[in-house]
């Protein structure tokens, strides 16, 4: 619907680092709960660490 619009991001990847992504134009609920849970695990194993690339490049974001 959206998809050539000005004001659409279509790879977020590209701009800020991401974990994970949520499959859905618009995600089911049920996926958006199953991403949690995977980030979740994610933490715990020590594998989500996107943040700290997002921290590392903080100023260049303002």
């Amino acid at each position: 619907m959206y998809w050539n619009s000005y004001a659409t991001v279509k790879q977020l990847n590209h701009y800020i680092p991401v974990d994970l992504f949520v499959a859905g134009c618009m995600p089911r609920p049920e996926a958006v709960l199953q991403a949690f849970l995977e980030l979740m695990r994610m933490i715990d194993a020590g594998t989500g660490t996107a943040w700290q690339d997002y921290y590392r490049r903080y100023d260049s974001y303002l």
